[in-house]
């Protein structure tokens, strides 16, 4: 992966796509709920942006910017949100443990400026390859090293050119994600939960 400074000239440069259409988040039930907390939420969020940047995610550094993960079918939202559980079941074996309440949700997206890093050429430009974007980040994060997944979403958000990135999933093969940064969506672009009895209705921005 290019450096910090070496993307900030690159990033620029590169051709945005545009999307329109549907996409799929996997939610846990207890997290949009929150059944178990002092006091459950007044109005489940399905498109809460803010846990990325709390704890980490792959494109997100500790701190970085808002970031809602969505894929593009929702067999691989289930297995990006459920990553363990995923891993346990695909060996079919009879100790598998128990998958959680999941709520699937259907997202109405449109999207002006997206960096698919799943395109061959667009890689080499940014000196990355599939098996570096599928590398493992949770250990090298944990021990304060650099994450080159998190250090291209950094710079992807300050670019303020893109305003998501699609990224191939690691956890479904051939699987296709987006993680979009909320605070880039400028009209019309926009994102909504499809939810035709309202019960858990939002859209950003």
């Amino acid at each position: 992966m290019l450096n910090e400074s070496e993307l900030r000239k690159a990033l620029p440069l590169l051709p945005p796509r545009s999307f329109k259409g549907v996409l799929f988040r996997a939610v846990d039930l207890e997290a949009l709920f929150g059944f178990h907390q002092p006091t459950p939420y007044p109005q489940p969020l399905p498109l809460f942006s803010e846990g990325a940047r709390r704890v980490g995610a792959r494109y997100t550094p500790i701190g970085g910017p808002a970031s809602l993960y969505l894929a593009h079918d929702p067999q691989t939202a289930y297995a990006e949100a459920n990553r363990v559980h995923t891993q346990a079941w695909s060996g079919a074996t009879a100790d598998a443990p128990p998958l959680p309440p999941t709520v699937l949700i259907s997202v109405r997206v449109r999207l002006n400026s997206i960096l698919d890093i799943t395109d061959i050429a667009l890689q080499q430009t940014l000196d990355t390859s599939h098996q570096e974007l599928l590398r493992p980040w949770r250990l090298a994060q944990s021990r304060g090293h650099s994450v080159a997944t998190q250090t291209l979403g950094q710079a992807v958000f300050d670019s303020g050119v893109f305003q998501a990135i699609r990224y191939p999933s690691t956890q479904s093969f051939e699987g296709r994600c987006l993680v979009v940064f909320p605070d880039r969506l400028i009209a019309p672009a926009s994102i909504e939960t499809i939810d035709q009895h309202l019960n858990i209705p939002q859209r950003l921005p």
